[in-house]
């Protein structure tokens, strides 16, 4: 049973290899699959003129979900014949990857892009006075701290005095 509290477990991940694989290798690899499922396609086409009888009405049923399965793996062409008019399984996928990635990107980014503000803001404070004296710099303050009543951590004792 996996263990999704474990403190040693680290995902990592890089919006650009994903973007990479499924952008440009998925797609080679999409495009190879089906220049082959062509060729088998009108190899069967070819044998299919040469069945007769029970055969044939075999034959005719193959080819017939044969083609479903085409349609669910690699979409539904369009009339033009140069795009898709319903997508398929796999550039479903590699769609899914690619949104992903640009996902990822964009939550790595606007971490970057607050903490960059929060450094600067943290730079500001001291030179920024708007006509007010400036912060006290005062290193000899106690530093904040909680003092509770109870104990909301019984496993961690407070500090002593």
């Amino acid at each position: 049973m996996a263990d999704y509290n474990l403190v040693s477990t680290e995902i990592y991940v890089s919006p650009q290899s994903m973007h990479q694989y499924a952008a440009e290798h998925m797609k080679v690899v999409m495009n190879s699959l089906v220049d082959n499922w062509d060729a088998i396609g009108r190899t069967w086409e070819d044998l299919k003129l040469g069945w007769i009888g029970d055969s044939a009405d075999a034959a005719d049923e193959f080819n017939a979900r044969l083609k479903d399965i085409q349609e669910r793996l690699f979409g539904v062409p369009a009339a033009d014949g140069k795009s898709v008019e319903t997508p398929g399984l796999l550039d479903r996928a590699r769609s899914g990857v690619i949104v992903a990635a640009a996902n990822y990107n964009a939550a790595e980014h606007s971490v970057t892009d607050l903490w960059d503000a929060f450094c600067a803001q943290m730079r500001q404070e001291g030179e920024t006075t708007n006509g007010e004296p400036a912060p006290s710099q005062d290193t000899a303050l106690d530093p904040i701290r909680a003092d509770y009543t109870d104990n909301p951590y019984p496993w961690h004792e407070p500090e002593k005095d």
